[in-house]
């Protein structure tokens, strides 16, 4: 008897052994009773759709899916309905890269949380790769930039550069400035540095501002070289004029005598100032002395301004040297 049992046994098992036998040795199919182009191929889809294989299919698992060959992640399609993205396999996030074999473009898109089964929502598009291998991000690439990036809804603008304590934004904020800094205290920005090369600051009517985040000329620099315009009343005739970071200051004499001014030091050796005498001050003008005893060197001594005339210094370290002295009044 125990020896019809094994032959019942050994009877029952010898198709399992052919059959194992066949599949380390055989191209299987699912679909196709020939495979040839890989060991395991699976053709056509179960039911309507485009989904031929899910992994994980009960929880949020991965699926893949023919014509536009697509990777589900927490998604898979099982209708035909043009332009579907498909539905969510359980409750989550979940997102799609796919193939479009008709242009080479690769793409990544995303979908907001959703239920299972539910159909997911618009996609928003992550990255797109051209066939060129040009990379688009929030949107569909360009054909004539390897990186094309869009700003989108975000505040803070289509990039950020982050360094140790700063970091540079392009179309930053409502009014999509650009912001180009270095990453943290004492680091430079250094712009174009090559041999020969140039650097070109606006164009047509824009203007330019250092230090001046609201410029009203085609270039216009706040500071030590500023134009920056400072208007002075004397009530005394010899007044001491603070310049800081002016390069423009009209002095307005309250009285009828002309007045003896004595300027302050420079902040930085280079500054320009042009001071001009007020046109109110007609004939009595403004007096200026040269001597040891202040820090300015002129022409004349005493130099006056009448209405209207104006005297160009720029500060060399210790003097400010005058520059030229127009008459106009």
């Amino acid at each position: 008897m125990k020896k019809v049992t094994l032959l019942i046994h050994l009877l029952f098992l010898f198709p399992i052994f052919f059959i194992l036998q066949n599949s380390f040795s055989q191209n299987v199919g699912i679909g196709i009773s020939t495979p040839i182009k890989a060991k395991f191929e699976v053709h056509g889809v179960a039911g309507s759709g485009a989904t031929s294989a899910i992994f994980g299919g009960e929880s949020t698992g991965i699926s893949l899916q023919r014509n536009w060959p697509t990777i589900g992640f927490n998604q898979y399609r099982d209708i035909v309905t043009p332009g579907s993205q498909g539905k969510y396999m359980a409750n989550g996030f979940a997102a799609i890269q796919y193939l479009d074999p008709t242009t080479g473009t690769m793409a990544f898109d995303m979908f907001t949380n959703g239920g299972a089964d539910a159909s997911t929502s618009a996609a928003k598009r992550g990255i797109t790769i051209l066939s060129s291998g040009n990379v688009g991000i929030h949107s569909g690439g360009s054909n004539i930039a390897s990186l094309y990036v869009t700003k989108g809804t975000n505040f803070d603008g289509s990039a950020i550069f982050g360094g140790t304590q700063y970091g540079s934004y392009f179309n930053y904020s409502n009014t999509e400035d650009t912001y180009i800094r270095a990453g943290k205290d004492g680091g430079k920005v250094i712009i174009n540095d090559v041999p020969n090369g140039n650097i070109q600051m606006g164009g047509g009517l824009t203007n330019v501002g250092i230090n001046e985040a609201y410029p009203v000329v085609s270039l216009q620099l706040t500071g030590a070289f500023g134009m920056n315009a400072v208007a002075k009343t004397l009530t005394s005739t010899n007044y001491s004029v603070t310049v800081g970071n002016a390069s423009y200051i009209v002095i307005t004499l309250a009285g009828s005598n002309a007045g003896f001014i004595i300027i302050s030091n420079g902040l930085v050796r280079g500054q320009v100032l042009i001071i001009e005498s007020a046109q109110s001050n007609g004939s009595s003008g403004i007096q200026f002395f040269s001597g040891t005893s202040n820090n300015t060197r002129l022409s004349s001594n005493p130099l006056t301004l009448k209405g209207l005339d104006t005297l160009t210094l720029i500060w060399n370290g210790t003097y400010w040297l005058e520059l030229n002295h127009s008459s106009n009044n």
